[in-house]
């Protein structure tokens, strides 16, 4: 399986989509099973959700459950604490959010909300064969997006010079480290800046499923 997952802007206006795809599948050679059952799994609960984004009606924690009866409908389970964000201008990841599979301590520290009118929100849907917990790889990262108005005095000229290009070119959302012209820089400069938590780097995470 591999998953598709694009997003653009234009002016801070953010949209994104991402499609899963099984290498090898076609209307000959169907999926079926476990792969088949996930699959149904993350586009149903998907569909449901955007469903109940109506103004006024439902509450998130009302979505979370529902995302849930879902996956039991089809044995598997949502990804542990997963996130689906508001999207605003110049901003990936709004106040309002709606979590799916949540801890103990992540639904007691959610903030209960309702949507409203014109509201935009990414929809993320991550379900696992296994018992949809994560684990962090030791993978270095190269995706990261800029704080929102946290300021310190970098010491090295190389993160300065860094810190300005990413601003520059990216404001505050996402960009990935390939993309600037001196990449091995690049790598040199983030360093800084992630120390001081300038910089979030998007950490790398695999999660356990069953074959």
């Amino acid at each position: 399986m591999v998953k598709i997952d694009l997003g653009a802007h234009i002016d801070g206006f953010i949209a994104t989509a991402a499609h899963t795809v099984v290498v090898g599948a076609s209307a000959e050679n169907k999926i079926k099973g476990k792969k088949a059952n996930v699959m149904l799994a993350a586009y149903n609960a998907m569909e449901t959700a955007i469903r109940m984004l109506r103004p006024g009606v439902y509450k998130n924690v009302e979505i979370t459950d529902i995302i849930e009866k879902v996956a039991n409908t089809y044995k598997v389970k949502p990804v542990e604490n997963m996130l689906s964000h508001e999207l605003r201008k110049n901003k990936i990841d709004g106040e309002k959010q709606i979590i799916q599979n949540p801890g103990e301590k992540q639904r007691s520290e959610i903030t209960k909300c309702t949507f409203d009118r014109f509201e935009a929100f990414a929809i993320d849907i991550l379900m696992s064969t296994g018992e949809g917990k994560t684990r962090m790889l030791d993978s270095r990262t190269t995706v990261y997006k800029k704080v929102d108005d946290l300021v310190y005095l970098l010491k090295m000229k190389a993160s300065r010079a860094f810190l300005s290009a990413a601003v520059n070119k990216y404001g505050v959302m996402p960009f990935t480290l390939r993309s600037f012209e001196d990449e091995k820089q690049a790598k040199m400069g983030v360093v800084e800046c992630e120390r001081h938590n300038l910089m979030r780097p998007y950490q790398v995470h695999d999660f356990f499923a069953d074959s």
